[in-house]
This record gives C-alpha cells, structure tokens and sequence, in this order.
C-alpha cells in the first residue's frame, strides 16, 4: 500500500498510520532531545528565530550530515519577522548554498518576498530541488515560480486553480503545525483536483521519491 507523504510537518506522526512524514527541525528552537533515530527530518533556521546566525549555522551543518535528516529548512525570507531583511537574506542564501553541498532539497518558507527569492534563484543556480512550503498564492505567482524551477507543497488550505499549474509534477503534500491528518489533505486536494485518491497518492508517492531520494522508502 502507497503510504501518504507529508514532506513538512511540525509534530510526530505514529508509524501505524501508513504514513511517512518529514519533521521540521527549528535550529535554535527546538531541543536536540527530539531527533530520534526513527524518525525523518528537515533542520533549518527559520527566518522568525534567527538569533546567533553563527552558532545556529554551526549546529545546522553538523545536524544535515544524519541520514535522517533529508533536507534543509524551512528556511526562507519573511518582511513580517522582526529579524532585519538583510540578515534573512543572508542566512538564507547559506542555507541554499549549504543545500547544494549536501546534495539534499530546500525548504522554503516565503512572505511577500517572492521577487528576492526569485532573484536568489537565479544567483545560486541551485540543482537539487526548492520547495515552497505551505503554498496558498494564486495560479499566476505559481506559474512563475514553477517556471523559475520551483515546487510547490500545499497544505489543507489551498488555491485551487494553483493546484492545476501545479500538478502532476511539481506538487506536493503537508500539514505544517496544523493537527489534521495528512489524509485529509490528501482528500481535499484530490477533490479539487477530481482524481480518485489512489490515482493522486500514487504521483505524490513519485514526486517526493524522486525529490528526497534515498531517504524515502515504502
């Protein structure tokens, strides 16, 4: 049975629910005490909890040498932080840069900063794969940037009309800090979608094997 993906999510989910999840690490923030071995990450420094750039980024790179961790993030720019925009940009482009190293995806959190993130794009050059976390924008900003080499992960709220630039290839599936189901997402996005839930779960399945390979495994 295909298990359902849920690239980003911010709490444990039982292995019993057929599900293969990807914790958010928040350097800085969360206590090293959650990194269990049986588990799957993501480690990033998040542009609202950016405190000691230096020691976070230390910590950052011994962290995305584990296994388990299979990508960098959420990283990401944000005009609403209180952290200056200069330092965001900063630490994030060491974050991209340090994703290309590793050879392990990006992930993204972006707040009415596209045009930068477009531009750094452009900069890095980047060949592993850049995902925008918890994607709500409208199906022209999603058209650019899936053209500019991005994908695209959404949530429980959505645009529908996104989701159809989007699919098949450059879409993909989360619950971030909200409690439901990955299975509902699933659900909804299927229905917006008008496929039948096998049909969808099996290209998920596909985009987030290809994009955090090895890590991800039946």
């Amino acid at each position: 049975m295909i298990p359902y993906c849920n690239i980003h999510t911010h709490h444990f989910t039982p292995h019993e629910d057929n599900t293969l999840s990807i914790r958010n690490y928040l350097v800085g923030v969360d206590p090293k005490e959650l990194l269990f071995a049986d588990h799957l990450y993501s480690a990033g420094i998040h542009p609202w909890y950016i405190a000691d750039p230096e020691k976070q980024y230390r910590e950052l790179e011994q962290l995305v040498q584990e296994k388990n961790v299979l990508a960098v993030g959420e990283a990401g720019l944000d005009k609403l932080s209180a952290v200056p925009g200069n330092i965001q940009e900063q630490v994030f482009i060491k974050q991209a840069i340090l994703a290309q190293e590793i050879h392990k995806p990006l992930l993204i959190h972006c707040v009415k900063s596209w045009e930068l993130l477009l531009r750094i794009r452009k900069e890095v050059h980047p060949t592993v794969p850049w995902i925008i976390h918890g994607f709500r924008g409208n199906e022209i900003l999603a058209g650019q940037l899936i053209q500019a080499g991005f994908l695209l992960s959404f949530g429980l709220h959505f645009n529908p009309q996104s989701l159809q630039v989007a699919w098949p290839d450059a879409l993909f599936t989360e619950t971030d800090d909200s409690e439901v189901s990955i299975k509902e997402v699933y659900t909804r996005i299927a229905v917006s979608l008008s496929l039948s839930l096998p049909e969808f779960s099996d290209r998920i399945y596909t985009n987030v094997t290809q994009a955090f390979s090895p890590g991800f495994e039946k």
